[in-house]
């Protein structure tokens, strides 16, 4: 049996604590949401710490766009077929894929001088960015000579093939700024396991028991978010985090299912998840061990707001874009967070 301390400093030190950890567990954040401001834009895909947001305008030119920090507004016309807007860094160097024939290559285009650069590919005809870190290095997926696609790294100038876990394809879809890479490959019996690859050494993270995984983010601790199907449920995948040591199941908000599609430094992540009717698959934030509906956490700003579809992106500020349904209409937006 324990015994209650009878001294009083004791008694008030213990009631403080329990207070704090009251209020911890039942702190969640709240978020202001804005529709981003240009109504034709049909993709905000991600956010930088800086505030400043890439996307695709779905006008008639087929139009990237970069909202910077300070507010501004940078368009740039495209070529039908090239994606941009994947990806932003504190330079505001954007990553996209532009068309070379009939195919894509990988590029970077620096939003402050407008110069673009092709970066190529490993032998073969196409490659692919999906992720570039403050240092301007880029990494995807590219062709080999024989058809196969390989994840890479490239420094702006040459295409580093990162190999795979033993079979023939891979892909990388995050980087950090200790040149941490996280991807996906498939290992030599054709299963796909989520990786994160450092000093050209490729570490299999596992899944959640059902077989395959995908890693789809990185955030500065090397910690992973993607996507793995449970044990028992190899039809369906949760989204989870692999802390460094193992990968916990996130779980969904009800339904079968869920994503996660990226995380910050403080290993929150967002993405999508089924609900229990399994007919409708909405945007979600998991922070501090709890999945939360994102439109539950909006204040009165998301009177406006009929439904938040996805959430692709978020920083180390807690701030969020997606789409969503604004006033009927599909629109992008951004959550900033404005309480804990």
């Amino acid at each position: 049996m324990i015994e209650m301390s009878s001294n009083p400093v004791v008694v008030r030190l213990l009631a403080v604590w329990a207070l704090a950890l009251c209020s911890v567990a039942s702190a969640q954040p709240t978020y202001r949401i804005e529709p981003i401001g240009i109504p034709d834009l049909t993709q905000a895909r991600a956010i930088n710490n800086q505030g400043a947001i890439v996307g695709d305008l779905s006008a008639a030119d087929e139009q990237a766009i970069l909202l910077t920090e300070d507010g501004r507004v940078r368009k740039l016309s495209r070529k039908a077929g090239e994606t941009f807007g994947k990806a932003v860094n504190a330079s505001n160097l954007v990553i996209y894929d532009a068309l070379v024939g009939s195919d894509s290559h990988a590029g970077l285009w620096d939003a402050a001088s407008g110069h673009f650069r092709e970066l190529g590919t490993l032998g073969g005809a196409k490659s692919s960015a999906l992720d570039l870190n403050d240092a301007g290095r880029v990494v995807g997926s590219a062709s080999l000579p024989d058809g196969r696609l390989h994840a890479f790294l490239s420094d702006g100038t040459k295409m580093r093939d990162l190999g795979t876990l033993g079979g023939r394809n891979s892909s990388a879809s995050g980087i950090n700024e200790h040149d941490q890479i996280a991807g996906t490959s498939q290992r030599a019996d054709g299963s796909s396991h989520a990786f994160v690859e450092q000093d050209g050494r490729m570490t299999d993270l596992g899944d959640l028991g059902g077989g395959s995984s995908t890693g789809l983010d990185i955030n500065a601790l090397g910690h992973v978010t993607g996507t793995s199907s449970p044990s028992g449920r190899k039809d369906h995948d949760h989204a989870f985090l692999w802390d460094g040591d193992r990968m916990i199941d996130l779980g969904t908000l009800g339904g079968k299912s869920s994503d996660g599609w990226a995380l910050n430094r403080f290993d929150e992540v967002v993405g999508i998840s089924r609900l229990a009717n399994e007919e409708d698959a909405v945007a979600y934030l998991y922070t501090g061990g709890v999945m939360y509906k994102l439109m539950d956490l909006l204040d009165a700003s998301g009177k406006d707001w009929s439904f938040l579809i996805t959430a692709y992106d978020i920083n180390d500020d807690g701030d969020i874009v997606g789409l969503g349904v604004f006033q009927g209409r599909q629109r992008s937006y951004r959550a900033r967070r404005v309480s804990n």
